[in-house]
């Protein structure tokens, strides 16, 4: 395999581990609910949500590590944006 071709498969591998799990499904379903290129932050996801803002915290972070959001420190506070060009990528290559 061309060494390309194994970086956009590993690239891809990290996407899909890091939308595959339930819980992050429903943290992105909540971060693209809102106004295109708006930031939400940790404590405002775990309140929608009904969860800790720990478990939050850890899967915003393994989403980032994705790709699929990037985080944006705000004092002591860190804000994701959705990626979306990344989604729409990681959407059409199952299309």
């Amino acid at each position: 395999m061309a060494k390309a071709n194994v970086k956009n498969a590993e690239s891809l591998a990290r996407q899909l581990r890091a939308a595959g799990d339930a819980t992050r499904l429903r943290i992105l379903r909540t971060i693209s609910a809102r106004s295109s290129r708006s930031r939400i932050c940790v404590s405002e996801v775990a309140a929608k949500l009904g969860l800790g803002i720990a478990i939050v915290s850890h899967h915003m972070r393994t989403l980032a590590r994705g790709g699929l959001v990037s985080p944006e420190r705000h004092g002591k506070r860190i804000c994701y944006l959705l990626n979306d060009s990344k989604l729409i990528k990681l959407i059409r290559t199952y299309k």
